[in-house]
């Protein structure tokens, strides 16, 4: 994430501070973060303003013109970073939760079993064009085998 000249910085400061909030009221632990955001109402609002303070950056970001963009500190390049690896999952499922559409009980898979299956769908899809592709040459090679069975014996 860069960060632009217009940039409002209170909004970077509320940003960290509520990042921080969200992980020492999880004792840093962020699989838990849904849980307990179902169990206290305090904490689900605490998630959800980080959420909001999170996509009201990035909207920020969007928004930034080319050529005005200024470096980032380093450190909040780094907070950023775990903001991402972390809580934005987790909140995302908060934020769902909220909105009455959460996953109960259904199967949620991690990145790398999403790619796996990605895979296994694009093998797939090979396999049925070199069948389709050797059909056709099947075909092709019976219809020429016709074709110069039919000009021998004329």
């Amino acid at each position: 994430m860069s960060r632009t000249k217009s940039h409002d910085d209170a909004l970077v400061a509320q940003f960290l501070r509520l990042k921080r909030e969200v992980l020492d009221n999880c004792d840093r632990d962020s699989s838990t973060i849904e849980g307990m955001a179902v169990r206290n109402e305090l904490f689900r609002k605490l998630c959800l303003d980080l959420d909001w303070a999170a996509t009201r950056l990035r909207f920020s970001e969007d928004e930034a013109v080319d050529g005005i963009i200024a470096p980032v500190n380093p450190l909040f390049r780094e907070e950023w970073r775990d903001y991402e690896t972390r809580l934005a999952r987790p909140l995302a499922g908060v934020f769902l939760t909220d909105l009455g559409l959460a996953l109960d009980g259904a199967e949620v898979f991690t990145d790398a079993e999403i790619t796996d299956d990605e895979a296994r769908e694009r093998a797939r899809a090979v396999e049925n064009i070199i069948c389709y592709l050797e059909d056709k040459a099947s075909v092709a090679d019976e219809e020429l085998e016709s074709l110069l069975n039919d000009g021998l014996s004329a």
